[in-house]
């Protein structure tokens, strides 16, 4: 179930951790400052955020509750990557509205085809008057 080093998602944050690394320690370069390496670390922010995912859907209940009760006594939040608090509070905030907006259009295309629906006649009630079958 690890991750294992070989796998392209590995490669690929090592890279990008490389080339932080190269920006701060041989270039010194003020990285805050960067564009080139926001994007950088959006981009590695998102492999964890996939990988902690799959961790998770994995189903290793029993780890994963081992890891929130140590990270609870610790005062940690968000273990397992790093993605800032601020952007999981907008992307949530993202989502939410995103979700609220396709409910919205579920309605409407629901209410549509209930609308385009044909009518069915109105069938008389059983026991009716005049359906005794009284002669």
């Amino acid at each position: 179930n690890k991750l294992q080093a070989t796998e392209a998602d590995a490669i690929h944050h090592e890279f990008l951790c490389k080339l932080i690394q190269t920006g701060l320690c041989y270039d010194q370069l003020d990285l805050t400052n960067s564009v080139a390496f926001e994007l950088i670390f959006r981009e590695l922010q998102q492999l964890e955020q996939k990988h902690s995912e799959r961790a998770s859907i994995r189903g290793d209940v029993e780890r994963n509750e081992a890891l929130s009760e140590h990270n609870l006594m610790m005062g940690l939040q968000q273990p397992t990557y790093m993605m800032s608090p601020e952007l999981r509070t907008w992307i949530s905030g993202e989502l939410s509205q995103e979700a609220a907006v396709l409910k919205e259009r579920r309605k409407a295309r629901e209410e549509r085809t209930l609308a385009r629906a044909p009518k069915a006649k109105a069938e008389p009630k059983k026991g009716a008057k005049g359906e005794r079958g009284e002669a």
